[in-house]
């Protein structure tokens, strides 16, 4: 525990000296630079800040949470969506953003509930990333084709594809969907 506030304890400050100076609207602009970068310690850091002015900002809970899953953090994703459905914010969006944290944090079946029923390439690509956590492989690959028939160009699903591949050990399939992601 006390290796966790230790790690915490300088994150803090920095968040409260980035704050220093800049409205929230300006903390969510530069966070928006920031993620588009991929600087997302530095994104999360300016989101925190801003709902620290404006607690309840659906773009700044938003965006937190697509930076709590790319940022690999399930846990804090699924707090930060519990907090935009307090304020009864609802869109597919959320719940592939639901479904995604349910997938980082180990439940796949959570995930799988979640998406059944919704047809975009994105929400294959969580059913597909949930089976592979179940080790259902076949299934993952029908969830891959239904994201492919849904739309081949999705960057996400195509980079999502070419990891599968590449651990399936099929490498030219592999650097094929990589190269149409890039």
């Amino acid at each position: 525990m006390k290796k966790h506030v230790r790690c915490i304890a300088p994150l803090l400050v920095l968040a409260s000296l980035s704050a220093c100076g800049l409205a929230p609207e300006e903390q969510y602009e530069r966070a928006l630079k920031s993620y588009a970068t991929s600087d997302f310690v530095t994104a999360r850091l300016d989101l925190i800040s801003a709902l620290e002015e404006d607690p309840r900002n659906v773009r700044y809970l938003t965006l937190l949470a697509e930076t709590q899953i790319a940022m690999k953090d399930g846990e804090g994703a699924v707090f930060t969506l519990d907090r935009l459905a307090g304020l009864n914010v609802q869109s597919e969006e959320l719940v592939i953003m639901r479904a995604e944290a349910e997938v980082l944090r180990g439940h796949h079946d959570q995930a799988l509930t979640l998406v059944d029923g919704l047809g975009s390439a994105s929400a294959h690509r969580i059913a597909a990333m949930a089976q592979i956590g179940l080790k259902n492989p076949d299934a993952a690959r029908k969830a891959f084709a239904a994201g492919m028939a849904a739309n081949p160009r999705d960057p996400d699903l195509l980079a999502t594809f070419a990891r599968f591949e590449l651990a399936m050990g099929k490498l030219a399939d592999a650097q094929s969907y990589a190269s149409s992601a890039l």
